[in-house]
């Protein structure tokens, strides 16, 4: 009988530590999902564009943009800055280093005195899609997580 009483005991014991240390991994996992979905980078990833046949890569560097521009191939590495709480993207880029793609965005409110141009887009995210649009004509561009 007082084996089985000590046996019990132990197992209670046992039950309690294995249940406290579950439940301390369980929450640290989630703690860590909650912070990377506040401070991370929704856009961060890799896209592709089947119908303009463009690249693109997004990180905390910046952006790099491949595709084809009027039957060149071109590569640029851009800089962005991201406004969550309005769901804003503005990428920003030099004209001469860029030349013709980059003065297409070019206009007197966008460009400043050092050549850089630059241009907002809202964007809306789906499961597996980007959509950027255009927020003075309303082109869209549409994405496809890589």
């Amino acid at each position: 009988m007082q084996l089985r009483e000590r046996n019990e005991k132990r197992r209670s014991l046992w039950w309690r530590i294995v249940m406290g240390a579950s439940t301390a991994i369980i929450l640290f996992v989630l703690g860590c999902f909650v912070v990377n979905s506040i401070n991370g980078n929704p856009l961060e990833g890799e896209w592709v564009s089947e119908e303009k046949n463009y690249y693109m890569v997004i990180n905390d560097e910046g952006m790099t943009v491949n595709g084809n521009f009027d039957g060149q191939d071109l590569e640029f590495k851009l800089n962005y800055s991201l406004d969550k709480k309005q769901k804003l993207i503005t990428i920003k880029g030099d004209v001469e280093e860029y030349g013709y793609v980059a003065s297409a965005w070019t206009t007197e409110e966008t460009s400043d005195a050092a050549g850089t141009a630059s241009v907002t887009f809202s964007y809306s995210l789906g499961r597996k899609t980007l959509t950027l649009i255009d927020r003075e004509y309303g082109v869209e561009f549409v994405f496809t997580r890589k």
